[in-house]
């Protein structure tokens, strides 16, 4: 379920427009850091609030997938460089109507099937809480979940 991705650096706003000419950016997660923690922002500073993580693949080699963990300003101008949906924060702590996407969808507004947010809230906590980046069957799982809210949920997901 866990896979380790090296990290792309985007401090500067020309290696940021370099990394979207040379990868489909993913926004995989917008959220609020719980309390206590922090992460490394690949933009060369201490996360203690809030943070985006993007998977990264390679254009030319699909093969080639890194991730970026950012801040507001970094993650922000990503957004806009990958011309990606504007994210609502996900954050773990509130009620489910108080938290939105996190990954550029609205889920807030949305009529979910209850089994599948109840899946896809599970697999933004793994996110979150156990710092695990999604790939392979579990981030196929979590983008269905977003492009098919409406529909019951699969027992093969749950299992997974």
């Amino acid at each position: 379920m866990y896979k380790k991705l090296e990290h792309l650096d985007c401090y500067r706003e020309g290696t940021r427009q370099s990394i979207v000419r040379d990868y489909d950016l993913q926004l995989l997660i917008y959220a609020r850091l719980l309390n206590e923690k922090t992460k490394h922002s690949d933009a060369h500073d201490k996360l203690t609030n809030k943070y985006y993580e993007f998977l990264c693949v390679n254009k030319e080699n699909k093969n080639i997938q890194k991730i970026i963990t950012c801040g507001s300003g970094a993650g922000e101008h990503l957004i806009k460089l990958a011309d990606l949906k504007r994210p609502q924060l996900f954050n773990p702590l509130m009620s489910e109507g108080d938290c939105g996407g996190g990954n550029g969808t609205n889920t807030s507004n949305r009529m979910w099937d209850p089994l599948a947010k109840e899946l896809y809230n599970a697999i933004r906590w793994l996110i979150c809480c156990w710092d695990t980046i999604p790939y392979g069957k579990l981030l196929d799982i979590k983008k269905g979940l977003e492009d098919y809210y409406y529909n019951e949920c699969k027992i093969r997901r749950i299992k997974y």
